[in-house]
């Protein structure tokens, strides 16, 4: 394993998914969902914004490591690396966000529904930097 390509695209992925959730959790579903579910959802001022922040990048240092073991199926590259992370959001946001639903009371199924796309979404971002990382770093 080239853990240089490895680390750089953990950091990259990890950057630009903290950007990506600033937008969606921070805009997108403010303002669709959170705002609405005051009872379900902590106050921003409660939220603690740094472990937030590291769990995107435990995140994608995970996605990362399972597209580099992956990686001679799926190639590198932004389309490769795009395809890895739809069949990793699928895998990992659809069953979680639906069981949500199911044994969370008050949790919408039109809000797991959207989590469900934000997972998927968020994964393709993710795999898209790891591939053009995994393509450009020797």
């Amino acid at each position: 394993m080239n853990w240089k390509r490895c680390l750089i695209a953990i950091i990259a992925a990890g950057v630009v998914v903290n950007v990506f959730d600033m937008v969606v959790h921070g805009w997108l579903f403010q303002q669709m969902f959170y705002s609405k579910l005051k009872e379900l959802f902590r106050p921003e001022a409660e939220m603690n914004l740094p472990m937030i922040i590291f769990g995107d990048f435990v995140g994608a240092a995970v996605l990362v490591w399972f597209y580099n073991r992956v990686l001679a199926s799926f190639g590198p590259g932004a389309v490769a690396g795009a395809k890895f992370g739809a069949y990793a959001g699928v895998f990992a946001g659809f069953p979680t966000f639906i069981f949500m639903h199911l044994t969370i009371r008050g949790y919408p199924y039109s809000l797991a529904w959207a989590m469900t796309i934000y997972a998927v979404v968020w994964c393709t971002v993710a795999g898209i930097v790891a591939g053009l990382i995994y393509e450009k770093v020797n």
